[in-house]
């Protein structure tokens, strides 16, 4: 195979991308041409950099087999909207992790749709009230520290925003919701604040989940 065909084709994706966009000629007149085009380049460097994370993670041979499969192109112009549209810098960091991991290494074939899903869908309050249900002693755990998923603000668990952040986590299946009952409470104390006797355990998809989009091993990069 002609060698630079994966990043021609990777380039050509995100121009189509790039002209997918209906209001860049509106705002250009709105804004002024010149500031309207500083911050299209600026949101096109995110695009580059998700192709720089492919190339970083994929030999010669890999490259070639990426650029006859259809499936990793699609995933590629899906991926490459949502890092441009991101307001969010660790949303970026894991919807490029999560697209190496998925369509590079082809880790979570099965679940790896699913799973771009839901880093496209997550806000970084999500992946925090999340890893807080890991072992943060553990290898994962660490990694995922760089998320700021370390510690969340005292009092947390008490707030509205966790409660929907733990029921969506559930509803998505990355969570599990068990029920403690103490011994010494009533029937009538149970059903007067069910809420509060929930306690949420991450699953094997929730840990999954957090594999998928965390830095990709490193020893899965290209050898030197």
């Amino acid at each position: 195979m002609e060698e630079g065909k994966l990043q021609k084709a990777l380039a050509d994706g995100a121009e189509i991308v790039a002209a997918s966009v209906p209001w860049v000629a509106s705002l250009g007149v709105a804004l002024g041409k010149a500031r309207t085009e500083r911050a299209l380049g600026a949101l096109n460097a995110r695009v580059d950099a998700l192709a720089e994370q492919v190339q970083a993670y994929a030999d010669q041979d890999r490259l070639d087999e990426l650029a006859e499969d259809p499936a990793f192109f699609a995933a590629f112009e899906k991926t490459a909207a949502a890092v441009r549209l991101s307001e969010s810098e660790e949303r970026l960091e894991w919807l490029r992790n999560g697209f190496v991991n998925g369509y590079v290494l082809d880790q979570a074939v099965e679940d790896r749709e699913v799973f771009m899903d839901l880093a496209r869908r997550y806000t970084p309050r999500h992946i925090q009230v999340l890893a807080q249900h890991t072992d943060y002693r553990s290898p994962l755990g660490r990694r995922l520290r760089k998320y700021g998923g370390e510690r969340l603000e005292p009092g947390w668990r008490n707030s509205g925003r966790t409660t929907a952040n733990l029921q969506t986590l559930a509803a998505d299946g990355l969570l599990e919701q068990i029920v403690e009952v103490d011994a010494g409470t009533t029937f009538a104390e149970r059903n007067e604040d069910p809420e509060a006797q929930l306690t949420y355990q991450i699953t094997s998809i929730g840990t999954a989940f957090l594999e998928f989009i965390s830095e990709p091993d490193e020893s899965a990069g290209q050898q030197g």
